[in-house]
């Protein structure tokens, strides 16, 4: 019954970091678009 909690916990961490990685991902792109539209 103790693991329970420990896999809720590690899933919610994975979300975290998965999230986190779309966010800089986006990032990235929009950088990438940002230097598309200025030397366009």
């Amino acid at each position: 019954m103790n693991r329970i909690p420990a896999l809720v916990t590690e899933f919610r961490y994975f979300i975290i970091l998965v999230l986190n990685r779309i966010e800089l991902l986006k990032n990235e792109f929009s950088i990438l678009f940002l230097f598309h539209e200025i030397f366009d």
